[in-house]
């Protein structure tokens, strides 16, 4: 996301695979077991017992709700294998996601598969598989996974047993044991983005000599994001069924280059760092829209409106903020960059900070593009010539004295090797983010790695709202064989939200990324690198002011914070200051390549900042900074 990242969480997006658990009815004990492995013993004989051993596959047809929108859901499991498919369809939201036994895949609306190999989504699939098959129905001889006796809880009346599970090379999973009835009545799941799911499970039936949930409810703690599962029909197969769990072809259909030319040059221009392109939808004017290689297709509410465009739905989304947003999901007819032409286009409909948006005297930015076009095409990013090449997906050739590094996926964000003072980690490789360099503060720690130089206070933000971090330097940053000396990094460390991962190492952006010839493969899962024009210029770090800003409006600028000792706190600038004007210049003329402008040039020059006090505009001059 412009500022910092944007990854829309994909299992928002995509309406990622619930596992689903095959339970029954049963009178409890009169002291019901504590230990984990007696529990689920108890509950695999209450809810079928040696049927178990007779079920190949299990068949799910289900009416699926999710943020307002209405449809269906298919759910296969291979009850030995721990194979697993889920196909969904909620009108203008679609989508399907397995795992085949050895890779993780996921289906977009368009039919284009992304295999999923990041250590996240390895991860998740191992723990999927594992309640795909029960697999704490086995016996602790044959299941590695870890299992902790949590104590018990009352809620409503009624007293759970909760038991931790951590399946090999998995996540842990929380499972809630009704005392009573040895039903499961929920299963916890905490993500690498610190929030925690919940599926929730009722209305019990017999089926085939099993007892299955026949309503599931997920639920991220916010009632108004709740999406439900409720189950028409199920089929119990006593041998699971090959060609139900294949990872399905994978065809382009609707993007092309018009006139049949082999390649497209696009230009594209620099805002605030980040590329800027002109995109018509529809066939109306073009409008300004950022390339992100780390978000989707996304409009904001007011170039939705100017386009006549409606949402439907009320979901979910997480991005580099802590904070959850509400999103609407439309379809539009095409989009044209220059000569690429993209039919039948899913647009997220969602509010971007005004930082990125506001433009000042120019066209506000109307929204992002990202992977449903990089996907579909090997794009080049020439940031020297500022001009994007599309050509065929897969055909991204070796070039001379260019390095090629591999790409991994967790959803739709591709994910590379690169390493900060010498450490290797996975980064996300993010054309929709303004700064340098962001290393996440659990691998920072883990690794001790500390920033060097000036290190002060600085604010970055987003989908999800704005995050405080430390700024400086770091040693080195190599992304291939080539390293970055001294180069700025942000350490980053909030409680939750895409820049919490705990299994990521950080974010690369535009500050790094532009200082290269970038080519983009997503369909071999590969891109290359060449040093650009940029590669030996010096990075933007020139004297702090001590303050820093985000728009609140057309009209105004808010003072986030403002540094001990700095130039800024001499004169008195404070937090939750209302700005107008900076050397007499409106705020509603300063897009944000203006404000960074203004703010280099007061780091040097000094800068008069025009304050809102009681009502009353007030001048305070900051001097330049030593």
């Amino acid at each position: 996301m412009p500022g910092h990242a944007s990854r829309l969480h994909l299992r928002v997006l995509l309406l990622a695979m619930q596992s689903w658990l095959a339970l029954a009815s049963a009178a409890a004990s009169a002291t019901p077991p504590t230990d984990p492995r007696a529990l689920f013993a108890a509950m695999r004989e209450a809810s079928g017992g040696e049927r178990w051993s007779h079920v190949g596959e299990i068949r799910v047809q289900a009416t699926f709700t999710e943020g307002g929108l209405h449809g269906t859901r298919q759910s296969n499991r291979d009850t030995h294998g721990g194979r697993y498919v889920t196909q969904s369809d909620v009108g203008v939201n679609q989508g399907s996601a397995g795992f085949d036994g050895k890779q993780s895949w996921m289906q977009d609306e368009k039919g284009l598969v992304t295999v999923l190999d990041a250590a996240t989504a390895r991860r998740q699939s191992a723990t999927d598989a594992y309640l795909a098959r029960n697999g704490w129905f086995s016996p602790a001889s044959q299941d590695t996974a870890t299992m902790t006796y949590l104590g018990e809880s009352r809620e409503d009346g009624r007293l759970f047993q909760r038991v931790r599970v951590t399946p090999a090379h998995g996540d842990p999973v929380e499972a809630w044991i009704d005392a009573n009835t040895h039903l499961l009545a929920r299963l916890s799941r905490r993500g690498d983005d610190g929030h925690t799911d919940t599926t929730y499970y009722a209305d019990y039936r017999p089926v085939d000599g099993l007892h299955l949930p026949f309503s599931e409810r997920e639920s991220n703690g916010d009632a108004s994001y709740d999406s439900t599962r409720v189950t028409r029909h199920v089929d119990v197969l006593e041998q699971a069924a090959y060609t139900d769990f294949v990872q399905p072809e994978s065809l382009i259909r609707d993007a092309r280059i018009v006139g049949g030319a082999a390649s497209a040059q696009v230009p594209f221009e620099r805002y605030g760092g980040l590329i800027l392109v002109q995109l018509s939808i529809d066939g109306h004017a073009p409008m300004p829209f950022i390339l992100d290689s780390g978000g989707l297709n996304l409009l904001t509410p007011d170039a939705a409106r100017e386009l006549g465009i409606q949402g439907k739905g009320n979901q979910a989304v997480q991005g580099v903020g802590t904070q959850t947003q509400s999103l609407q999901v439309a379809d539009v007819g095409s989009y044209r960059l220059g000569p690429v032409q993209m039919e039948q286009q899913r647009f997220l409909i969602i509010d971007l900070p005004l930082l990125l948006t506001d433009r000042g005297d120019r066209p506000a930015i109307a929204g992002l593009i990202g992977y449903e076009l990089l996907r579909r095409f090997t794009t080049r990013i020439d940031y020297g010539r500022q001009q994007l090449t599309f050509s065929a997906a897969g055909s991204l050739r070796n070039s001379a004295g260019a390095g090629v590094l591999p790409l991994s996926f967790d959803g739709r964000t591709p994910l590379v090797h690169a390493s900060v003072n010498g450490i290797d980690g996975v980064f996300m490789m993010d054309t929709g983010d303004s700064g340098d360099l962001t290393v996440f503060e659990p691998f920072a720690k883990a690794h001790h790695i500390t920033l060097d130089g000036k290190v002060g206070a600085s604010h970055s933000g987003g989908v999800g709202g704005i995050i405080e971090n430390r700024s400086g330097h770091v040693a080195s940053f190599a992304l291939g064989e080539r390293a970055l000396l001294d180069p700025p990094a942000t350490l980053s460390a909030p409680k939750s939200g895409v820049f919490a991962s705990e299994l990521l190492a950080g974010n690369i952006g535009q500050g790094v990324l532009s200082r290269y010839a970038i080519t983009l493969d997503y369909e071999s899962r590969r891109m290359q690198l060449q040093p650009g024009n940029g590669w030996s210029q010096p990075f933007e770090d020139g004297p702090s002011l001590g303050f820093g800003l985000n728009r609140i409006s057309h009209e105004q600028y808010q003072v986030l914070a403002v540094t001990p000792s700095s130039p800024a706190r001499r004169v008195g600038l404070a937090a939750g200051d209302i700005v107008v004007a900076l050397d007499g210049v409106q705020a509603s003329r300063l897009g944000l390549d203006e404000l960074r402008q203004s703010m280099r040039h007061g780091g040097s020059h000094g800068l008069t900042v025009t304050v809102l006090r009681k009502g009353k505009a007030q001048e305070l001059h900051i001097e330049a900074a030593l």
